[in-house]
This record gives C-alpha cells, structure tokens and sequence, in this order.
C-alpha cells in the first residue's frame, strides 16, 4: 500500500539537507514499528521517495513523501504514529492511499512560495511589473559541468506579484525536472539587474502544483 504523506518542514529543520530528510524518515518508520517494503538487488533500500529537494533555509507546508508500507492495519495510525517519532517542524498533515503513479517530481512542476518582509518596503511593485513585462531575463549561471551559460529565468516565473496590505511576494516558479528556479536565485537576479536589496526575513513554501498551459492544479 503506498500512502502519499504531505508534511511540514518548518523551523531549524529547514536546514537540514535532502538526503538527512530521506533518513529522518527512515528512522521514524523504524521507531513507529511501521514496516516497509524494500527494493531488490545488492542494495535494497525502503521504498520511500520525495517531492524536489527543497534549498536549505526554506520552509515549507507542501512537502511530500510517497510510502510504501506492508501493512495495510497500520493505515489507521500511520499519522499519529510518526508524528510522534518525527522531531519538531516536521508534521504529518495529510495522507492518502494511491496508485503506482509517476514520481513526485514528475507530478509537481511548479511551487508556490511567499516572501514575508518585517520591515516597510518600497519599489517593489514596480520592480515586479517590469519584470512580468519583459519577455525574457536572462542570467549567468554555472552548470553541473562548471560551465557558464546564459539561462531565461523569465520563462521559469509563472507568477510574480506584490501584496502591499500583507507586505510580501507570492510567487509560482518552475520547480521540475526540465527547469527549476529557486527563490533564492530569482531574489539575487532582481537584486543584481536593480541594484535593490530586497531581503525577506523568511521564505516559504505554500503549495506544491501542477500547470498546464492555463491550469493550475494543486496537488
């Protein structure tokens, strides 16, 4: 039975890496006597897998795990029973049975994240129309080679506006296989093209979803 397990990464954990995450998981599996099935060959491992690697310092209410337990009674307790095993910040919030089905990262091809500011702002809304206006925006970044090439990041935001009442950016930003921005990269290209400063004091992951040329679906 696989169960697909949204959960919270909020607080110090934000900092912790993908792959510590993945053994967090593990071990709470283990403390929870929740069995699971393994992969075959050399090196099996537990069938668990993960939405995108989130960057290190940001939170999140979206993310998502995808269980493949042996046990169907343990369905019922399976939430209480790891969020009791799961350190703090990391929470349970929803899960669900489902099919075999493509891998998370297939499914969910853009994420929705807010930049919360502690202090008055002023420009940025100007600063994001004119980037919503331009066609492309073209940056330098190094690739896995150590290359340097000219990626549009233009193309990778989705949305981009500024709540005044609120003070903070909503932004959905390519997060697939194909292409992913990263909040962090988009905020430095702003800064950098602008001359600003923008620094919110927190950055977070709202939702995990899929567009489709005029659709949005959350997942």
């Amino acid at each position: 039975m696989i169960l697909r397990c949204r959960f919270t990464k909020l607080g110090d954990i934000a900092y912790i890496s993908h792959l510590d995450l993945l053994k967090i998981f593990i071990r709470a599996l283990r403390r929870s006597n929740i069995e699971v099935y393994y992969s075959e060959g050399f090196h099996p491992h537990p069938k668990i897998s993960s939405s995108s690697a989130l960057s290190l310092g940001i939170q999140s209410y979206a993310e998502f795990m995808d269980i493949d337990i042996k046990n169907e009674d343990d369905r019922a307790s399976f939430v209480q029973r790891m969020n009791d095993s799961l350190p703090e910040g990391i929470d349970i919030v929803e899960c669900k049975v489902i099919e075999k089905s493509e891998p998370l990262t297939k499914l969910m091809s853009h994420s929705l994240y807010e930049f919360d500011f502690d202090v008055e702002t002023t420009g940025i809304s100007e600063i994001i129309k004119d980037v919503m206006s331009k066609e492309e925006f073209i940056v330098k970044k190094k690739n896995k080679k150590k290359q340097i090439k000219d990626v549009d990041i233009r193309e990778r935001i989705y949305s981009l506006e500024f709540d005044a009442d609120k003070n903070k950016i909503r932004a959905i930003l390519m997060n697939s296989p194909e292409g992913a921005l990263k909040p962090t990269d988009m905020l430095k290209a702003i800064n950098e093209r602008y001359d600003e400063n923008i620094s919110p004091y927190r950055i977070v992951k709202i939702a995990s979803m899929m567009v489709k040329e005029d659709s949005i679906n959350i997942i």
